[in-house]
């Protein structure tokens, strides 16, 4: 008797480029990305606000976000990382050097180049994870990664983003048709 090993081959369908939040959730549009390893842009708008997150093969590696209370900066303060003068000493050299936030903390020695990687990550995964609580909204991707050497290029683990913002912003009702879970799990979520 012999054992006989087949390959199954996987055919995700094809990756909407448009459409809304109400008819594909974050979580399952972050998810095909990854699995299709695509590159290129993913604008979130929700009302006024708007969202671009930057993505190279398959995995989101920046965010842009027109809230105010999103700047690194803000991030920075809220999390006592800095103090406000320190802050608007950042804010006023940005006015008269053209260089960015990170840029000038370090120069300034608030933050050693490890601690504003950490900061960076930590506050690029909120930008996203606070998506997942937009029930509603639109969604466009373009194809392309024209951008890729000129947007920091952090690592973030696509799975675990996924799993933050369903923990944060989805209630259970909302994952079923997703994925079957179990009763521990759904325990986990509540």
């Amino acid at each position: 008797m012999s054992v006989r090993s087949e390959l199954i081959e996987y055919h995700p369908d094809p990756l909407q480029l448009e459409g809304r939040l109400e008819d594909t959730n974050l979580a399952q549009l972050l998810h095909q990305i990854n699995v299709q390893r695509e590159s290129g842009t993913l604008l979130l708008s929700n009302g006024s606000i708007e969202k671009l997150i930057y993505i190279l093969d398959g995995k989101p590696t920046y965010v842009e976000s027109d809230l105010r209370s999103e700047t690194l900066g803000a991030h920075l303060l809220r999390q006592g990382t800095l103090t406000k003068e320190d802050l608007q000493l950042v804010i006023e050299q940005m006015r008269h050097s053209g260089k960015r936030q990170g840029e000038l903390i370090l120069e300034n020695g608030l933050l050693t180049p490890h601690e504003l990687y950490t900061e960076l990550l930590n506050h690029v995964t909120e930008k996203v994870v606070a998506c997942f609580a937009w029930h509603a909204g639109t969604f466009r991707i373009q194809s392309g990664a024209e951008w890729s050497e000129h947007i920091l290029n952090l690592d973030i683990n696509p799975s675990r983003l996924v799993i933050d913002g369903v923990s944060r912003h989805y209630e259970t009702s909302m994952l079923s048709p997703l994925v079957t879970l179990d009763e521990m799990t759904r325990a986990y979520l509540r």
